[in-house]
Order: C-alpha cells, then sequence, then structure tokens
C-alpha cells in the first residue's frame, strides 16, 4: 500500500459537466475518500450522511 499526490478532476454524477481539479493524496488503502466541503458547495454535492473522522497528524508529505 502506498500513498502519492495526483490531480484529480471531482463532480457531481447529478450533473457531471461541471467539474473541479484539485490536488489529492490517494491511499491505496483507504477505506475512505475525503473532499474538501468549500468544493462540494461549488459543486452543489448534498450529503447523504455527516460522519465526524479524526485527523492524524502526518508529516510524510
Amino acid at each position: 500500500m502506498g500513498i502519492l499526490k495526483v490531480r484529480v478532476g471531482v463532480f457531481n454524477p447529478k450533473a457531471p459537466e461541471r467539474t473541479v481539479e484539485t490536488e489529492a493524496v490517494v491511499d491505496a488503502g483507504a477505506i475512505y475518500s475525503v473532499v474538501r466541503r468549500d468544493i462540494l458547495e461549488a459543486l452543489v454535492v448534498q450529503p447523504i450522511k455527516g460522519l465526524r473522522l479524526l485527523e492524524a497528524m502526518w508529516s510524510g508529505m
């Protein structure tokens, strides 16, 4: 398993013509994908449910 940075396009499946490109940290062993709130709001993505996650401090990148 590894971690790397990549450029990704994030879009709302209900409006796929609108895409926001951003840099993302990809963890090959991750269970969840996390996208910043401001990006989701710009794409008018509505939450299905909320989940609080604990952010661990890591300075490997």
